[in-house]
């Protein structure tokens, strides 16, 4: 799950949630805070750290303050750089600032399959990777209808019924998409099914 906003990113990663103030373009990140829970939801770990930068492959903390926390009490750890073991990667980073109709389809693609490994909820960008795959099939089949349309019988029905009949039908294949969208991700059904039943 992530959440984005003026004051940053949340995300979670496993048992880690991770607060980013700001996301840089070419893998630097600023305000990082990771969260680490254990099984029973009890705080393990909490760190701060001033930057991160994306080099070679693996993310490293910069200036990180970590405070471990156990039975004992707590012991603070300061590290002037510290390699982060995470999935996120600056490509998937980018894409938790921008709405998902917004993402291309390599990055839907990408980003649904990484909340997927995580086992998180990838509904809402299945739902519109499936929108921009099949958005051609769509267009083919309203194509279709249309010229059934206009290239009916002629004296059997007058030209303004069958503009009239075309627009109704239009209209509810695309207020059954819109309504039905949303409605996989409230009831949990497949978003293929949402975008290919109207």
């Amino acid at each position: 799950e992530n959440i984005a906003s003026a004051r940053g990113v949340w995300h979670r990663e496993g048992s880690t949630f991770i607060h980013i103030n700001a996301v840089q373009p070419g893998g630097v990140l600023h305000g990082i805070s990771l969260f680490r829970f254990d099984g029973e939801r009890w705080m393990e770990s909490a760190s701060f750290a001033e930057r991160a930068i994306y080099q070679r492959g693996q993310w490293l903390l910069q200036n990180v303050t970590t405070t471990l926390i156990d039975d004992q009490g707590t012991e603070r750890v300061q590290e002037s750089e510290r390699i982060w073991d995470t999935g996120l990667s600056p490509e998937v980073l980018s894409v938790l600032i921008v709405k998902p109709e917004n993402l291309s389809i390599s990055g839907l693609y990408t980003y649904a399959s990484y909340l997927n490994r995580q086992e998180l909820s990838a509904t809402v960008y299945w739902l519109a990777f499936w929108k921009k795959v099949l958005m051609p099939l769509g267009t083919a089949v309203m194509v279709l209808v249309a010229i059934s349309f206009i290239f009916g019988p002629l004296r059997s029905v007058t030209m303004g019924f069958r503009v009239f009949t075309g627009l109704i039908v239009g209209l509810l294949f695309k207020y059954m998409q819109d309504l039905l969208g949303p409605m996989s991700i409230v009831f949990g059904f497949n978003p293929v099914l949402a975008i290919l039943v109207p």
